[in-house]
């Protein structure tokens, strides 16, 4: 009988030494795969969880309305007397908010517009800038070349984010003509 007891209880033992050295075995699942599965199932390919790998900070934008405000004046102005550069200025706009990375929010885009027959390819490479002013040196780009007539119109993008619309602001127009010198011309002291 004797015999039985130490049998079974080494058998028991035995048993529980097992148990214990395949619960201690380590898991082939990592925390970061529970994460995602779950994140997966709760929000559709991660629920737009930084961590899951499409995702885009600025979803939020399809969940606004758009809206265009009526063009307003500004009182923008274009300075020609510095040879070779044309600088549009404006006042600061009270809506304007140069903290937003999402869509064009945060920067003032600067429209050029030819009156005299010379090219112009709007919106052109370095047309935004985050500030009230704009420097354009003649002849650099594709807008403005020495001695045409243009009109320039800025706009911004306002997020309001109470009312969940996202509005396009526009300055009215300035119109003026560059200065017939350029820097690329050899023509600036």
């Amino acid at each position: 009988m004797k015999t039985n007891k130490f049998f079974l209880l080494g058998i028991f033992t035995l048993l529980m030494l097992g148990f214990t050295i395949v619960s201690c075995e380590k898991s082939e699942t990592t925390l970061n795969e529970i994460t995602s599965g779950v994140l997966d199932k709760k929000g559709g390919g991660g629920g737009n969880n930084p961590n899951s790998p499409n995702y885009n900070p600025c979803t939020w934008t399809s969940q606004y309305t758009n809206e265009t405000a009526p063009q307003e004046f500004w009182g923008l102005t274009a300075d020609t007397s510095i040879c070779g550069f044309v600088i549009i200025r404006w006042p600061a706009q009270p809506k304007f908010s140069p903290v937003d990375s999402c869509t064009f929010a945060g920067k003032y885009n600067v429209s050029t517009t030819t009156i005299s027959g010379f090219t112009t390819g709007s919106p052109c490479a370095g047309n935004v800038t985050s500030t009230n002013a704009y420097y354009y040196q003649l002849g650099s780009g594709c807008s403005m070349w020495p001695g045409g007539e243009y009109a320039i119109n800025v706009s911004y993008l306002e997020r309001d984010t109470v009312n969940k619309v996202l509005r396009w602001h526009f300055s009215e127009g300035v119109r003026f003509r560059a200065g017939t010198r350029a820097g690329y011309l050899g023509t600036c002291p």
